[in-house]
């Protein structure tokens, strides 16, 4: 909804997030930035940008770690931060313990940031170029259920340093062999 709060009216609207049912839309996290407003989607993985004074559907961008990855879902983006002097979006990516970097000049994925287990916000902190990140489940993982929080930072990294990290951020989240591979025989039955 549009609302010109001066006089209050309703200015327009329009339909945003992902339908799940008849009645109920689902939207993530939103950000406004000088050009465009932007809804994360965690059930369908994507980002919607729409354009921030018309409020119409520009395109959506489908958050992976890698292309092989495609038809997969579980990346669950959330909490966003708009770094303006670089015209950079960081996306919290739940489901990889990730950061996303998004270009918002060409609205493509430059990369993949590792974090702690179940990243759910993120800030930027300009003066020392990093990022602020809370993760809900810190490090590893428990059988008792008492992994404590944690609240880490990470400079934003220069392009050699993100490709790094993206390739360890796919490291940590899977692994990819032939069919055939050694190891593979004792799930020859399972289809997945």
């Amino acid at each position: 909804w549009q609302i010109d709060m001066e006089q209050y009216r309703l200015m327009g609207k329009v339909n945003c997030g992902f339908r799940i049912s008849p009645h109920q839309r689902l939207v993530g996290e939103l950000i406004h930035t000088k050009d465009y407003l932007i809804l994360s989607n965690p059930a369908t993985d994507e980002l919607a940008f729409m354009s921030g004074q018309e409020l119409e559907f520009i395109q959506s961008l489908t958050l992976q770690a890698d292309r092989r990855l495609k038809d997969l879902k579980g990346v669950f983006p959330g909490d966003m931060v708009y770094d303006p002097a670089k015209q950079l979006l960081f996306v919290a990516e739940t489901g990889l313990n990730a950061i996303a970097e998004i270009n918002l000049s060409d609205l493509s994925i430059a990369g993949h940031i590792p974090t702690a287990c179940h990243p759910f916000k993120v800030q930027h902190i300009p003066s020392a170029n990093q990022l602020l990140i809370a993760n809900q489940m810190g490090l590893g993982t428990s059988k008792h259920h008492d992994i404590q929080a944690t609240l880490n930072t990470v400079e934003v990294p220069g392009q050699t340093a993100l490709e790094a990290y993206s390739r360890e951020v796919i490291r940590n989240n899977f692994h990819f062999c032939a069919p055939d591979a050694i190891g593979i025989e004792s799930r020859k039955a399972n289809p997945l």
